[in-house]
């Protein structure tokens, strides 16, 4: 008995450190897989951020202008709109810079805004978006609020975003939707649909297998790392088609307790 619970105790380490790994292997893909997004990204910032900069150097000029000649009013215009573009600058750099950070393989889930982080994930990629004419809609209502860890949820996001890109360079319509489809007191389902041919039959059921991918480059990881994701914050993904035969990506996430106990009460309350 003394030697079969030691084998036992043995075989509970080896499993437990194989998880171990298995976790840690799955985090090295999923930042590797943030800075292949980031290195996207960081082509086309310096064009994005070159834009604002010049043209807060002739707004400066013509602050100038205005303070010399005493148009006080014109001086005020002129300084919103140089505040206006660092803003704007400083949303990129704060959401770039946040995309990147390493998340920690256990993370406390908080309350989040659905909107405002697809607005943040958006942000990531509208540079690649403008340049191959792809038109970006966020069709998600604002406080749309759910349970999550913010950097998981992103990158979530940001990689579904990716591959719709993907999917639709080159056709004639361009466009990637963000929409909601239900929003119940336990749960709330969002679809990413982008005008793309949508996925094959065949490939279809082994999308979510590792190494299996519908592209012509790609290592076949990013659904099966979005899937693992959503798992930590008690989520889940499914895939289907548009009616314009599209590919559609389906996200699952649980409602904000809190909030959603806040609204039964109120709704009670007002019956």
């Amino acid at each position: 008995m003394t030697e079969n619970n030691r084998r036992l105790a043995e075989e509970v380490a080896r499993r437990e450190q194989a998880q171990r790994n298995l976790l840690q292997t799955q985090d090295e893909l999923i930042q590797a897989a943030k800075m292949a997004v980031v290195g996207q990204a960081m082509t086309s910032l310096a064009h994005e951020l070159n834009q604002p900069l010049s043209a807060m150097m002739t707004y400066l000029y013509t602050s100038r202008m205005a303070l010399a000649a005493g148009e006080s009013r014109q001086l005020g215009l002129e300084l919103d709109k140089i505040e206006r573009l660092g803003q704007r600058m400083g949303r990129i750099i704060t959401a770039l810079r946040n995309f990147a950070r390493k998340s920690p393989q256990a993370c406390p889930l908080i309350r989040l805004d659905l909107h405002e982080l697809a607005e943040q994930a958006l942000l990531l990629v509208e540079t690649r978006a403008r340049r191959d004419g792809c038109r970006l809609h966020n069709e998600l209502p604002r406080d749309l609020w759910i349970q999550g860890d913010p950097g998981l949820v992103e990158q979530v996001l940001v990689n579904l975003l990716v591959n719709g890109l993907d999917a639709i360079a080159g056709r004639e319509l361009r466009q990637i939707r963000l929409l909601l489809l239900e929003r119940g007191p336990r749960l709330v389902r969002i679809a990413l649909c982008d005008s793309g041919s949508g996925y094959g039959e065949e490939i279809l059921p082994r999308l979510f297998t590792p190494f299996t991918s519908s592209k012509e480059v790609g290592l076949g990881l990013g659904l099966t790392i979005c899937r693992s994701l959503l798992a930590r914050c008690g989520g889940g993904i499914s895939l289907g088609s548009t009616l314009e035969r599209g590919a559609m990506v389906v996200l699952e996430f649980t409602v904000d307790e809190a909030r959603s106990l806040a609204s039964d009460a109120a709704h009670d309350s007002w019956e």
